[in-house]
């Protein structure tokens, strides 16, 4: 029996010294050990360019919402919030997979005569609750993504200009 385990070490020590001189194949594996961080991190810029593709669409919807509580004749904050939180749910109607935080959306006056506008939605991940399935554990499933807006109410640099045309080129019909 000893001679049998003499020539298993030996064949093992052999087949050892040759696996560790071998570098064949080296590529295959440093590419199967990188691969799924290569996969998670492009399936993760999916999520970052969906947030970034939501904050476009908040700040414009913002943006009109803000102009609409401007223009509006009141002059308390909660009857701007209440003119500039129905325009911002009526823009927002475009978009349902996003969820407005209503509690962290303002519209205020400020004693410059300028309506601030602050307002945060959560994006829904697509990618990274099917990839990492603990990740709502952990994390949430959905991506915070805020703006902010500002419109003067009045502005005192006002600039009239007349044109008159004597011409006669625009005499006729």
């Amino acid at each position: 029996m000893a001679d049998q385990d003499r020539r298993f070490l030996t064949g093992l020590k052999t087949l050892l010294r040759r696996l560790r001189s071998d570098v064949r194949g080296n590529v295959a594996m440093i590419f199967s050990l990188t691969l799924p961080v290569l996969v998670l991190m492009t399936l993760g810029g999916v999520d970052i360019h969906r947030a970034s593709t939501v904050r476009v669409n908040l700040q414009d919807a913002l943006d009109a919402a803000t102009l609409a509580a401007a223009r509006s004749p009141y002059a308390t904050d909660e009857e701007l919030s209440r003119v500039g939180m129905a325009a911002l749910r009526a823009n927002l109607q475009a978009y349902p997979d996003i969820t407005l935080r209503e509690d962290q959306t303002t519209f205020v006056l400020n004693s410059d005569s300028v309506v601030v506008a602050n307002s945060k939605v959560d994006v829904k991940t697509l990618v990274a609750n099917i990839i990492l399935p603990p990740y709502g554990k952990f994390m949430d499933d959905y991506l915070p993504v805020g703006a902010h807006s500002e419109v003067d109410r009045s502005s005192r640099n006002i600039e009239v200009a007349l044109a008159l045309d004597m011409s006669g080129s625009m005499r006729g019909q």
